[in-house]
């Protein structure tokens, strides 16, 4: 099966996110559908992250039970808040990995996967209290990721992109109660993503892929070294606040993401195009019981389907000047997605106790489906007739493309207890996390030709279960004033992942450790917040050969409150 550009970057686009916005692992996350910059408590708070990720038992003005900041639906933020506020996130991280080797050639320390990115995030709002509400919130970023591709080539990924998401949204007017709310937001972004593949640099202590190795040619002529991703699409929403102790929403939006790739060499040009329409609609409730207890609900829905279009042209050797290319052009493959999620938390305030929980679900479905084997324009069919043409005999060729259906099912669940010092404020907290994901898979397809003497292809079919990564982690975190302007944070984090429980040798232990500060100058309307993690993990068995690696992150905010 020939690698879609796509499918290639939604796991890089996993890595990139843990990396630059140094995220909770990444696989433990539900997934949701790309709608710009939906609120992230621990994106949006250097505080959290200061505190051990402390997500369900520390207040915080990122991270509350409402529209907005759980939900993430914009009609909320006319009814959560009515200051008017602007914050400025900026960060950086890296992340390293190794394993040792031992081979004919010497012995060392072999670098498996190296990154680094930056981020400057942004979030501004402008409130008439009671009446409306108008801003935005984005970031601007760039990465750079390399891994392992061959025994002796790494792949470097580096990519750059600005978001936004603005929005216009407040009461209803001319209707008859002030309870119902709107919000109309618009999304866009534009995502560059270049490879390069490198020899792996060598010295004389061992072999590393974040050095400047020898740049060489891809892989093969048809896929994509270079991919431009736009993504555009708006939508509306409503709330209505029935009371202090219910608010109700709804939400819906299109996005479209247009994908081009291309492949250009001296003699060829290779090119892929899609535009995926995504349609997604979201329920919300949010809610209290008394002055103690909090609770909100989110579910989403959404299906997409698109065609992914392919061209080709080489000039050949033979025919002398002037002679026809050797071309091709067609429909490459057909996808269609579509999905869920549901989540769910609550918090519990008792005196200086709180209590909190959350759980959470998500279904992912995607089928990918070629064209017929009697379509001539396909790019199975090219892959067929090519070796027919005495002029393409030096053409790298990639696999031919089969149906291919994937089934995600994930669910998340956590619960934590945080407990408030009488004397100067402080805070204690901590928390426990567990994840579980299912995948099942099913492959079929045709073996196309090797070369012109074999048989017409013939059908197959490959079915299966897995992997089923899964894990927990336990978070404890502190907060306590250094002095009546300044906060001091610290936190630990111990994690336990599998990747795979049908398999062995592929458990992970990894140890975090947070630092942060807050400063919040008396009578001023700005605070700012800033934090370290430092994280080392290492597999959880023995040899071969003692893979390990670590992750730096630093983060800030800045805020202004008008």
């Amino acid at each position: 099966m020939i690698p879609r550009f796509r499918a290639a970057r939604s796991a890089l686009a996993i890595a990139v996110a843990a990396i630059a916005l140094g995220g909770a692992p990444a696989r433990a996350q539900l997934y949701l559908p790309a709608l710009g910059q939906l609120p992230d408590a621990i994106a949006r708070s250097p505080r959290l992250v200061g505190i051990g990720r402390l997500e369900l038992v520390i207040p915080d003005r990122h991270n509350r039970i409402n529209l907005w900041d759980y939900a993430g639906n914009p009609a909320g933020l006319a009814l959560d808040d009515s200051a008017s506020v602007l914050y400025l996130r900026p960060s950086t991280a890296s992340a390293s990995s190794v394993q040792d080797f031992n081979d004919a050639i010497g012995a060392g320390e072999r670098q498996n996967f190296a990154g680094r990115g930056g981020r400057m995030g942004y979030e501004a709002w402008r409130r008439i209290p009671g009446l409306s509400v108008f801003g935005a919130i984005g970031d601007i970023g760039q990465q750079r990721v390399d891994q392992s591709y061959t025994r002796d080539v790494e792949l470097r990924t580096a990519s750059a992109h600005p978001n936004v998401m603005a929005l216009v949204g407040g009461r209803v007017p001319y209707f008859w109660s002030p309870r119902l709310h709107y919000a109309l937001r618009l999304v866009s972004g534009y995502q560059t993503i270049n490879d390069e593949y490198r020899l792996i640099t060598r010295n004389a202590a061992g072999e590393y892929i974040d050095r400047n190795g020898t740049l060489g040619s891809p892989p093969d002529l048809f896929t994509p070294d270079q991919t431009t991703v736009e993504t555009f699409g708006g939508g509306l929403a409503a709330a209505y606040s029935f009371s202090k102790a219910l608010t109700a929403a709804v939400a819906g939006d299109a996005v479209r993401r247009k994908f081009h790739g291309t492949n250009d060499g001296d003699r060829y040009v290779s090119e892929r195009d899609e535009t995926r329409p995504m349609g997604v609609g979201q329920a919300s409730l949010v809610g209290r019981v008394g002055r103690s207890f909090e609770w909100g609900a989110d579910g989403r829905t959404w299906n997409s389907s698109s065609t992914e279009t392919w061209v080709f042209s080489i000039s050949t050797n033979t025919g002398g000047a002037g002679a026809p290319p050797f071309a091709g052009r067609g429909d490459y493959v057909r996808r269609e997605e579509k999905g869920s999620t549901l989540r769910a938390r609550a918090r519990w305030t008792s005196g200086p106790l709180e209590l909190g929980g959350n759980f959470g679900t998500s279904y992912q479905k995607v089928t990918l489906t070629p064209p017929v084997i009697s379509d001539q324009n396909s790019f199975n069919s090219f892959l067929n007739t090519i070796f027919y043409r005495g002029s393409a005999d030096t053409t790298v060729y990639p696999d031919s493309v089969v149906f291919t259906e994937r089934e995600d099912r994930t669910w998340v669940a956590g619960a934590g207890a945080s407990w408030r010092f009488a004397r100067r404020g402080g805070i204690l907290g901590v928390e426990y996390h567990k994840y579980r994901i299912k995948r099942d898979q099913t492959l079929s397809g045709f073996k196309p030709k090797a070369v012109a003497t074999d048989p017409d292809p013939a059908s197959w079919t490959y079915a299966e279960v897995g992997p089923q990564p899964s894990g927990w982690d336990l978070r404890l975190g502190l907060e306590y004033p250094l002095l009546p302007t300044l906060a001091g944070r610290a936190g630990y984090i111990h994690q336990s992942d599998d990747f795979n429980d049908l398999t062995a040798q592929n458990e992970q232990v990894a140890n975090t450790a947070t630092a942060g500060l807050g400063l919040a100058p008396e009578g001023a309307r700005w605070r700012l917040d800033a934090s370290y993690e430092l994280q080392w993990w290492q597999a959880d068995y023995g040899t071969p050969a003692l893979p390990r690696g670590s992750r730096q992150l630093i983060v800030a905010e800045i805020g202004w409150v008008f």
